[in-house]
């Protein structure tokens, strides 16, 4: 399982409730509560400095709440996974990825080990 830029984007400091991510997939309405794991917790640290505010404020710089209108969030998402998306590319470059990385395939690629991962460990 991975995330979705909109749903990330989309995360607030309300959806961190005892260690664990619980938020609602905009897409498919479907709910997920997952642990965090201790790189995922420093990353969150790290932002709480920056940006917390209170529990409703967003928890990563891309959307805040001075993007009110639905058009105007559905603009500042398209602006920054452009930007995510063109930054992954510059990375797969210069690690000399032949595949044009974008944050679907990151969240898939992921998903698709960490399910031959699962698998590979009941194999045994």
């Amino acid at each position: 399982m991975g995330i979705n830029f909109i749903d990330i984007a989309n995360l607030k400091w309300e959806n961190i409730k005892n260690e664990r991510l619980e938020y609602t997939r905009l897409k498919t309405k479907e709910d997920f509560s997952v642990a965090l794991m201790l790189p995922a917790i420093k990353i969150l640290d790290y932002y709480k400095k920056l940006a917390f505010d209170e529990n409703n404020t967003y928890i990563f710089p891309i959307l805040s709440n001075t993007y009110k209108t639905p058009q105007s969030i559905r603009n500042r998402l398209v602006k920054m996974l452009r930007i995510v998306n063109q930054d992954l590319k510059t990375i797969g470059e210069n690690a000399k990825i032949s595949e044009k990385l974008t944050t679907y395939v990151a969240r898939h690629s992921f998903a698709t080990n960490l399910k031959k991962k699962w698998h590979c460990n009941f194999c045994n």
